[in-house]
C-alpha cells in the first residue's frame, strides 16, 4: 500500500513465478495490469501490459525467443520484432541490446562479469 491508498496485488502460480500485478486505487479502481506466461523449462516468455486499466483493447505485449538460457529475441503482439540480444561466449555475457530502430546499446563488464 503506497501513501495515496494505491494498492499492488501480486498473483503467483504452483511453481511460485509471478503472474499477474494489478495496481488499484484507493477506491479499488484498477489502474494498470501486467500479465504473465512461462514456458516448460520456468522461462518468462511473454508479457502483457495494460497501463491505463482500461481493458485489453490495446496491450502492450512482448514474447521473448530464447537462444539455450539466454533471450535472444523480443517480438510484439503483432509478431513484429522489437529487440535482439548478442551474447559473447561466455556465461550471461550480454554484449548488446539492439531496439528495431534505434542505436544499439553496449554493455560493459569488468572481469567479475558485473
Amino acid at each position: 500500500r503506497i501513501s495515496d491508498g494505491q494498492v499492488t496485488e501480486f498473483f503467483w502460480d504452483h511453481r511460485n513465478q509471478l503472474t499477474k500485478a494489478m495496481v488499484k486505487d484507493a477506491n479499488g479502481v484498477l489502474l494498470k495490469e501486467l500479465r504473465f506466461t512461462y514456458d516448460v523449462e520456468g522461462r518468462r516468455v511473454g508479457s502483457w501490459v495494460d497501463a491505463d486499466g482500461a481493458g485489453p483493447e490495446e496491450p502492450d505485449q512482448v514474447w521473448t525467443v530464447f537462444d539455450g538460457v539466454n533471450p535472444y529475441m523480443d517480438f510484439d503482439g503483432d509478431g513484429l520484432l522489437k529487440t535482439r540480444y548478442l551474447y559473447g561466449p561466455g556465461i550471461d555475457e550480454l554484449f548488446a541490446r539492439i531496439g528495431t530502430g534505434e542505436d544499439p546499446q553496449w554493455y560493459l563488464a569488468d572481469r567479475l562479469g558485473l
